[in-house]
């Protein structure tokens, strides 16, 4: 391959997997993870079912891929946040997540499903790896905010795996009530919820109730 021609072949290359990608994910999102087939993926992709397997030799690969793709771009954009406050970072973090519940909800529904669903749906070691890769990245970015915060005195003193595990589980719960929150307006409001639950438990570790209320407020976006 010429240098000429390998950087065109390059982005060629990754515009088709993250064609694909995309849509495996709303494949995910439409039929539930037991459903992804890689024939179903080619089909909406456009592509032949060969085509896919040059690009994910499995199912598996392509459902590792996909989760890895989703959970990086959580850490990417967790990383990027501007707040220097390591409690309010650790809101802010949370409330990102929120977000892209709702501006990619295919993403958050392949999460969901992930992790609610009791079927073992990824089996090949290295594409369980990819995902625990992945998902540590995100679990990384909190724990270390829960650290600085305990480090700083705005928290007290605690197992910060432990926390970021309860306040994901916790986020994650809240949030799948989204749904039924659009069946029951005005009895429910997932993001009133959301926040109760977070400072509720950000409150039990230690933290000042007036630094949590004093905190920016952090405009939603428009719910679908």
């Amino acid at each position: 391959m010429s240098t000429l021609t390998s950087p065109k072949r390059a982005r060629r290359h990754n515009k088709n997997r993250d064609r694909i990608l995309r849509a495996a994910a709303l494949e995910v999102a439409e039929a539930g993870l037991h459903a992804l087939s890689v024939k179903g993926v080619a089909a909406r992709a456009g592509y032949s079912p060969g085509a896919i397997y040059r690009y994910y030799p499995s199912k598996d690969a392509l459902l590792a891929a996909v989760v890895g793709q989703t959970l990086t771009q959580i850490a990417g954009a967790i990383a990027d946040l501007p707040e220097p406050d390591p409690l309010r970072l650790v809101l802010a973090q949370f409330e990102l997540y929120r977000d892209l519940s709702l501006e990619q909800p295919h993403h958050f529904t392949l999460i969901s499903q992930l992790l609610t669903d009791p079927r073992t749906l990824v089996e090949h070691p290295s594409s369980l790896a990819e995902i625990l890769q992945a998902s540590l990245m995100v679990q990384g970015h909190i724990q270390r905010a829960l650290e600085r915060a305990v480090q700083e005195g705005a928290l007290e003193p605690g197992s910060a795996s432990d926390r970021a595990i309860a306040l994901f589980a916790s986020t994650q719960g809240v949030l799948q009530l989204r749904k039924q929150e659009r069946r029951l307006p005005g009895v429910l409001d997932v993001d009133r919820l959301l926040d109760l639950t977070l400072n509720g438990l950000l409150r039990g570790w230690g933290a000042d109730p007036d630094r949590l209320a004093s905190r920016p407020t952090t405009s939603h976006p428009e719910k679908p």
